[in-house]
């Protein structure tokens, strides 16, 4: 299915307004354990942090619930149903969370430090799994605990489907590249779970990290697969490495000439031409019949011909009868498909996901964390191919909106 990519532009304006039944903090403050500002404190909150009132004890203070469930107090002023721009915002240097606005992210945050990091859905080790995070993830934070045991709703606010949760001792500052490099080196080599710990807290930041160069980190964490003899580790690794040696080097590659390519390639199945993405409806249906399922969908940005998309067992397409034309959306190869990105370059079967990255490494771009898929950008969007079990296995056509 075409996965249509949405630019936004956001609008900040002076004022906004919050459903009545919600309640924000609109100052940096902390959550106290009595309402008193001289009492303990549970944790943190950030200007823009969301909380449940439980009772208003009219004196001034607030017993609330933040939203990693926690039951504190609060000062009544600092809590409302809006928020303003020009809200006068007491920072608290002590406080942990980092303010939105940095190279990473946009709202308050702070970053996940270990690799592998499961967010659950509730505040409970036992709880389902709803994304695994990597070092150097940022992540939005708007109440931190004191008790780094403690967890830390990195979802939005209080709804279930939205919420996520993941342990305080594992969030901080952003980890520094350099820093663990020299802490990976430092360690003897006889200490391998440990070499492996930092060897993979490396490789995932270089992940998060677009002006740092992964080999180094890849190369130390290969060292590491072939001491525990891990075949698999190995053969990923080596394959990471191929990855990082071959794509996203030839950053002065003249565009023109990619599109100029783009402009010439087109899909051939079953012998038949595509003129570029694009077939004639008659001879969608005597060439390939009827198709198996036929699908609305909405189409907010109007890249698709039609509302309409047909199913084949090689393809989906959107049709527009009243245009007769139709248009390729993803493209499932098989041994009679064949992608023709120049007159001497044909993307089949035949073509093994080495062999690709080798021929076709300067004009791909790709990321670590989506593995095995590879995008090929044009002025309106992009291929993206994907490699299953070493065979390509599809291309999808994606439009900007």
């Amino acid at each position: 299915m075409k996965k249509l990519i949405f630019i936004y532009s956001f609008l900040f304006t002076s004022v906004y307004s919050i459903s009545q039944d919600r309640y924000w903090i609109i100052n940096d403050t902390k959550l106290f354990e009595k309402p008193s500002v001289e009492s303990k404190f549970y944790g943190y909150f950030r200007y823009g942090a969301e909380v449940k009132i439980i009772e208003d004890l009219k004196n001034g203070w607030l017993k609330v619930q933040s939203d990693n469930f926690t039951i504190g107090f609060v000062k009544k002023e600092l809590v409302r149903t809006t928020m303003n721009g020009n809200d006068k915002i007491i920072e608290d240097p002590s406080n942990p969370i980092i303010k939105g606005g940095d190279a990473y992210y946009g709202g308050n945050h702070l970053f996940v430090t270990v690799a592998g990091l499961k967010a659950r859905s509730k505040p409970d080790k036992m709880s389902s799994v709803k994304e695994i995070l990597t070092n150097g993830d940022a992540v939005s934070v708007s109440y931190f605990p004191v008790n780094k045991d403690e967890w830390v709703n990195i979802g939005y606010g209080f709804e279930p489907n939205a919420a996520k949760f993941v342990l305080a001792k594992y969030l901080g500052k952003r980890p520094v590249y350099e820093d663990l490099l020299a802490q990976f080196d430092k360690l003897p080599k006889t200490d391998v779970a440990n070499r492996k710990t930092i060897g993979e807290r490396l490789v995932e930041l270089t992940w998060n990290s677009g002006d740092v160069n992964e080999l180094p980190a890849l190369e130390r964490y290969l060292e590491v697969a072939k001491q525990l003899n891990d075949e698999k580790l190995i053969k990923d690794t080596e394959f990471n490495i191929l990855i990082a040696k071959n794509i996203g080097l030839h950053t002065d590659l003249n565009f023109k000439l990619l599109q100029e390519k783009i402009q010439s390639s087109y899909f051939e199945i079953y012998g038949f031409k595509f003129n570029n993405t694009e077939i004639s409806f008659t001879d969608l249906l005597k060439k390939f019949g009827n198709p198996s399922k036929i699908e609305n969908v909405e189409d907010e940005c109007g890249v698709y011909l039609s509302n309409v998309l047909y199913h084949y067992s090689d393809f989906i397409i959107s049709v527009d009868q009243d245009t007769n034309k139709a248009e390729l959306v993803e493209i499932f190869f098989k041994p009679n498909t064949k992608f023709y990105f120049d007159s001497k370059s044909i993307f089949s079967q035949q073509i093994s996901e080495k062999d690709f990255i080798l021929k076709y490494g300067q004009y791909l771009e790709y990321s670590f964390k989506n593995p095995h898929f590879y995008n090929i950008s044009f002025d309106s969007g992009f291929y993206s191919i994907y490699f299953k079990e070493g065979v390509l296995h599809s291309i999808e056509i994606n439009y900007y909106c």
